[in-house]
C-alpha cells in the first residue's frame, strides 16, 4: 500500500512539473509573439486591384521624432495626441485652435501665469478642464515645443 502511495506521489509530481514546463513555455511564446505583416487582399470583383486608398501616415522625420518622445515624456500622461480627453483636452489640431504659437510657448511654459494674467482663451481652457492647472514645463526650450508641435501635426492635427 505504502509503495502504491509513493508511486501515486511521484506520478504527480511529474504530471506537476510537465504542467508547471507547458505554462511557463506557453507565457514565453505569448512575450515573444510578434504578429506577422498583413496580408494584402485580394483585389474586389470588376476592380483592377490599383484604386488608390488613403495614404499611409509618413515616416516622423527627426525633429517629429523628437517631438514623439517629448510628448510621451512630458504631455501624454495628461494629454492624447487625438480627440481624447485624459486629464486635459487631447492635443489634436492644437496648432490651429490656440491663438498663436507664441501663446503657446507662454501656456506651456506656465500655465498658471496665463491664467492670473486674465488672457480670455487660457482661462477657458483653465475653467473646462474643471480649474486643474496645467503642470508648468518651464524648461523645454522654444525648439523642444516646435518638435513636439510637428509630432502632433503629423498625427492628423
Amino acid at each position: 500500500m505504502e509503495e502504491t502511495i509513493k508511486r501515486l506521489q511521484i506520478a504527480l509530481g511529474v504530471l506537476l512539473i510537465a504542467l508547471l514546463v507547458v505554462f511557463i513555455t506557453g507565457a514565453a511564446l505569448i512575450i515573444s509573439y510578434k504578429p506577422e505583416a498583413p496580408v494584402a487582399a485580394k483585389p474586389a470583383p470588376g476592380t483592377s486591384g490599383t484604386e488608390t486608398t488613403a495614404p499611409a501616415p509618413a515616416a516622423l522625420d527627426a525633429v517629429a521624432q523628437k517631438g514623439e518622445s517629448l510628448f510621451k515624456n512630458n504631455c501624454a500622461a495628461c494629454h492624447s495626441a487625438g480627440d481624447d480627453v485624459v486629464v486635459g483636452p487631447g492635443l489634436k489640431g492644437i496648432s490651429k485652435r490656440a491663438p498663436s504659437k507664441d501663446w503657446l510657448y507662454k501656456w506651456i511654459h506656465n500655465s498658471s501665469a496665463v491664467v492670473a494674467s486674465g488672457d480670455a482663451y487660457g482661462n477657458q481652457i483653465f475653467n473646462k478642464f474643471n480649474k486643474i492647472p496645467m503642470q508648468s514645463f518651464p524648461d523645454l526650450a522654444n525648439e523642444d515645443i516646435d518638435a513636439i508641435l510637428k509630432y502632433l501635426d503629423a498625427q492628423g492635427g
